[in-house]
């Protein structure tokens, strides 16, 4: 696979930061709510490790599935909209369901 190094590194980094930005909003949203909420250090942990794997593990999937030789390569899977995407879906199964963080 061409890149794979690139792209495990360059799916953690994005996972890991994407990971920051949805524990914090839910952070924030809840903490709006009621403000005796508290920041849970190790959900946060748990969040950034979670999202760093999953980050590396989407940068080498979605290489798996559009190859550096597929003339779309550089289509969908390397899109801001599959992120979004990706990120909606991940704050809504990780964070909707679980109130405390």
């Amino acid at each position: 696979m061409a890149n794979f190094k690139k792209h495990l590194e360059t799916g953690a980094i994005i996972g890991t930061i994407t990971a920051i930005v949805l524990y914090l909003v839910r952070y924030f949203k809840e903490h709006r709510r009621n403000p005796d909420y508290r920041f849970g250090f190790w959900k946060f942990i748990q969040a950034v490790l979670a999202g760093c794997a999953l980050g590396a593990l989407s940068g080498i999937v979605t290489d798996k599935i559009e190859p550096a030789t597929n003339p779309n390569h550089r289509g969908f899977f390397h899109s801001i909209t599959f992120w979004f995407a990706l990120s909606v879906a991940t704050y809504k199964l990780l964070f909707e369901r679980d109130v405390d963080c």
